[in-house]
């Protein structure tokens, strides 16, 4: 029996982490020791090209290596990624990940092949869902009966799915949700996490997205952790306009970005701190009980390891700190939230726009600025399909 099962974060085996011996890479006997191992797969895995007019995560088949070294026993393929090598890349990921024997949930080639939950036991399954209408994620194909994409989260498909159980089987629902960047949950996730720890069985509910991690909801012995933050993601290269590439080992590009956002030359991307910190979470589905360790991924080189110390102190205080947010009455929440992004959004743009200054140039930044204003303040344009032709056209 699968007691000890351990949840683990956003996983991209694909970047920088394809230049090193795939060893080694977690270091951590919570890890090691757990029976099962779960992760959310950022990306698709595959040779098809990526889609276009998206901030795309993929990799190549050498990626499996890296997964079969972490001893992932399987994954949630429910998030805004898994469609990024197109329709067919969705078949062709679980394809890859089935010839190494790890078990794939959350998408599928079919709406019933995406709600197939992952057996964990006879009284335990695991279901994937991924928020598919938030304005931070685009280009997310939803599955259906006849066309591949990814089980839809909403209440009623929930409860659908919780109902092709057995009476004394429990659930565990791992979920994509919430604001990137965030660091705690907006309302409309506590609500729902509220409501869903409530059902008999619903036994918790793990989240990704974020990039951040978070605080839980607590009923009983029951949780919902909004965000477990980034496992491993190291660093990859972007390729105008805003591709995910892997450049022969040995060529450096002259540009290094800490954000996410189109370029014109080939750029280096560089986790921040924020992102290199997440959350083991355990279940002990015998006792039925949760628990979590702080985790960060190394700056130097892409391995992660436990945090000890007055590290892991910090970390523990502030889930502790966000647990408490959680708490608070909705209009302080929309408030919190509020603040947050708008102060990450400042610092974001601001951000971006020194980069882009510092890589073409005043003449250039001028055209750009120019085309956005008149994207944004002239409603038959879509501003979003005419800057990704501008940066095409660079």
């Amino acid at each position: 029996m699968n007691r000890h099962i351990c949840f683990v974060g956003d996983l991209f085996a694909g970047g920088r982490l394809l230049h090193q011996e795939p060893e080694n890479l977690v270091r951590s006997s919570t890890y090691q020791n757990a029976d099962l191992r779960i992760a959310n797969l950022e990306h698709a895995i595959g040779t098809e090209e990526p889609i276009s007019r998206k901030s795309t995560l993929h990799a190549p088949p050498e990626a499996l290596d890296y997964l079969t070294e972490l001893d992932v026993d399987a994954v949630s393929l429910a998030n805004n990624h898994v469609h990024d090598l197109g329709p067919d890349g969705i078949g062709e990921t679980i394809d890859h990940l089935a010839s190494v024997g790890i078990d794939a949930f959350g998408a599928g080639r079919s709406l019933p092949e995406a709600s197939e939950p992952y057996r964990v036991h006879e009284e335990l399954v695991l279901f994937g869902y991924c928020a598919y209408d938030s304005p931070s994620l685009t280009k997310i194909q939803v599955a259906t009966d006849e066309m591949p994409g990814i089980n839809p989260l909403n209440r009623e498909k929930i409860r659908d799915d919780l109902r092709t159980l057995n009476a004394d089987t429990r659930a565990i629902l791992y979920v994509h949700w919430g604001i990137e960047n965030a660091w705690f949950p907006p309302s409309e996730a506590l609500d729902l996490a509220g409501e869903l720890l409530n059902h008999p069985q619903v036994a918790g509910i793990i989240g990704a997205d974020p990039h951040r991690p978070q605080g839980y909801l607590s009923k009983g012995p029951k949780r919902a952790y909004f965000s477990i933050g980034d496992f491993l993601i190291p660093e990859f290269y972007l390729e105008p306009p805003v591709s995910v590439t892997n450049p022969p080992e040995g060529i450096e590009p002259a540009y290094k970005t800490k954000r996410y956002h189109p370029v014109t030359k080939l750029t280096r991307k560089i986790p921040t701190i924020g992102s290199r910190v997440s959350l083991l979470v355990t279940y002990d589905s015998e006792r039925k009980r949760f628990n979590h360790a702080p985790l960060y991924q190394s700056k130097s080189s892409s391995y992660v390891h436990e945090l000890t110390g007055w590290q892991e102190d910090l970390l523990r205080h502030w889930v502790d700190f966000s647990e408490t947010i959680i708490d608070v009455p909705q209009p302080l929440n929309h408030i919190g939230l509020k603040s947050n992004r708008s102060l990450y959004k400042l610092w974001n743009i601001s951000g971006i726009l020194l980069f882009l200054y510092r890589q073409n140039g005043a003449r250039w930044m001028s055209e750009f600025l120019s085309l956005a204003l008149h994207s944004k303040f002239s409603p038959e344009i879509d501003t979003n399909e005419r800057l990704y032709e501008f940066f095409s056209d660079t």
